[in-house]
């Protein structure tokens, strides 16, 4: 289970976040990245996380049917990031 105080902080965090004007910048980079979405999130589009997939060289975008598997089910997402670094082989 999330710490309440955490996710509440998580939260707030994000809602403020600013996306980069220009995603151009994002090619130039090598590092694996996981984008976990899911349709109709209303603090990150599922638009959004489709563009950041697109920019990042070596993205995966993992959409989950609904925001169920953080809350529900923790474990499930670190399976799922987990198997993300797998197929990378790290």
């Amino acid at each position: 289970m999330h710490d309440p105080a955490s996710l509440a902080l998580a939260c707030r965090t994000v809602i403020d976040w600013v996306v980069l004007d220009d995603l151009q910048a994002l090619r130039s980079l090598s590092v694996p990245a996981c984008i976990l979405c899911w349709p109709g999130d209303p603090l990150h589009s599922l638009e959004l996380a489709e563009r950041l997939a697109a920019a990042l060289p070596r993205a995966q975008l993992i959409k989950l049917p609904s925001p169920a598997e953080f809350f529900v089910d923790p474990p499930a997402v670190g399976r799922r990031y987990l198997e993300f670094l797998s197929g990378m082989g790290l």
